[in-house]
């Protein structure tokens, strides 16, 4: 993962990859996979920018997703999630952010396969990647 920071003042000023979300997506049965999986190949491009809008509606426009990529068992979505610049002067709505980010994407995903295909399927996150990479380094910000 790509990373910089830089501290200035009482904020510390972000750039690059700064998260990874990994989605695990399932339905009932093995056609239901087979299925979800033809909904990807034809429409991931419209899932990536659903997704794009509620990572932007949480944690500010500065985020963007840097790469999102499918792979079978199931379906596993795997989000890069990256900014050229922000600075994070407050650790606590950071972290709630990105949490909220984070739930926001899990829906997104649940309702773009409940609008395309029949019968339950879940979307839970396996594994938040580098939250706890952050807490060290703005733990000064949380006074």
């Amino acid at each position: 993962m790509t990373f910089s920071n830089l501290l200035v003042g009482r904020s510390l000023i972000l750039s690059g990859e700064v998260l990874v979300v990994r989605l695990i997506v399932q339905a009932e049965g093995a056609e239901g996979d087979e299925e979800m999986w033809n909904i990807i190949r034809r429409e991931g491009y419209q899932l990536r920018g659903d997704m794009a809008s509620a990572v932007h509606e949480h944690m500010g426009p500065e985020f963007d997703i840097r790469s999102m990529s499918f792979a079978r068992g199931s379906l596993e979505i795997l989000v890069v999630i990256g900014t050229l610049y922000y600075g994070v002067s407050r650790y606590k709505n950071f972290v709630e952010s990105i949490e909220l980010s984070v739930a926001q994407l899990k829906r997104v995903v649940s309702a773009f396969f409940d609008r395309r295909m029949p019968g339950p399927l879940s979307c839970r996150e396996i594994g938040l990647q580098d939250l706890d990479w952050f807490k060290p380094r703005l733990a000064f910000l949380a006074e």
